[in-house]
């Protein structure tokens, strides 16, 4: 059985308190908050816990749908952050065994962007855009100092593989990189499945019309490593992107989250994306824009 909260001092935020106004939270009371983070993709997983550790938060990582099952069973938590989207248990079924279990836990389910879907929806129908994807690795942008830069163990970010499939087919069949890139998405976020998995990976490209062979042989060679490494560092030190989608115009740069897909609207996605990029563009005084709550 997990050990009470500890009982704040005189003058200190209660817990539920702390919860609502994180700024205000004694470090003291910060130990004492247990959060549970639940992420098959190990990447995603631990640069999440690294940044809550290092704020001080008491936190449990889990990697697996079944182990997280059990554990909010038997463990009470006063925070779970847990993915929508993982292979054969979903984060939904790990919401309602932990509320079943403690009902006062905070769960907060997290899910894929659907940023760039719009964008991709809106360009097949026609959106008269000249549109670059550009390759970024959250594992680069969490390497503490004094670790090795991921391009030297690409095995520890569970979307290289992925980045570079892409990167190849960009460049060597352009033609099919809308197709790919969807389908590697909804590998991911519809699927539950794995990127780093090249057995997948050569499923969505043979899916795709894509030469999966003549891929992974361009992956083996080592330039689209190299490409995806160039072309991550020049959108970190050119526009300063710490995060994805980032949208580029010019000399603009902005990381734009939506919360809905066009599926299938291409009308939608084109007047979506043409909103995003004007606010860039047009009103660089806006810095954040950000709703107190959300339909549900």
């Amino acid at each position: 059985m997990a050990n009470p909260l500890a009982q704040p001092e005189r003058g200190s935020p209660t817990t539920s308190e702390a919860l609502r106004d994180p700024l205000s939270i004694p470090s003291e009371v910060k130990a004492s908050i247990r959060v549970l983070v639940v992420d098959d993709e190990r990447t995603l997983r631990e640069s999440c816990a690294s940044v809550l550790q290092m704020d001080g938060y008491n936190v449990t990582l889990v990697g697996r749908g079944e182990e997280a099952l059990e554990t909010v069973k038997r463990r009470k938590f006063d925070v779970i952050l847990v993915d929508l989207y993982m292979s054969q248990i979903s984060g939904l079924e790990i919401l309602q065994a932990a509320l079943g279990a403690y009902k006062d836990t905070i769960v907060v389910v997290m899910t894929g962007n659907p940023s760039v879907t719009s964008s991709i929806e809106a360009l097949r129908a026609g959106a008269p855009w000249t549109v670059r994807f550009v390759p970024f690795s959250l594992a680069q942008v969490h390497v503490a100092e004094g670790e090795p830069d991921i391009w030297t163990r690409p095995q520890d970010d569970t979307g290289l593989l992925a980045m570079q499939a892409a990167v190849v087919v960009r460049e060597q069949f352009p033609d099919r990189f809308f197709d790919v890139h969807e389908a590697l998405f909804a590998l991911r976020h519809d699927e539950g499945k794995h990127l780093e998995d090249a057995g997948e990976v050569r499923r969505v490209l043979t899916a795709s019309g894509v030469d999966a062979d003549k891929v992974f042989r361009e992956i083996e060679g080592g330039e689209p490593l190299d490409r995806v490494r160039r072309e991550h560092t020049a959108a970190a030190e050119d526009h300063e992107v710490w995060g994805v989608p980032t949208f580029v115009e010019g000399e603009a740069a902005v990381f734009v989250r939506l919360m809905e897909r066009p599926r299938g609207d291409a009308e939608l996605a084109r007047r979506t994306i043409e909103r995003v990029v004007g606010l860039l563009t047009e009103f660089p005084e806006l810095n954040e824009f950000k709703h107190t709550s959300l339909k549900r």
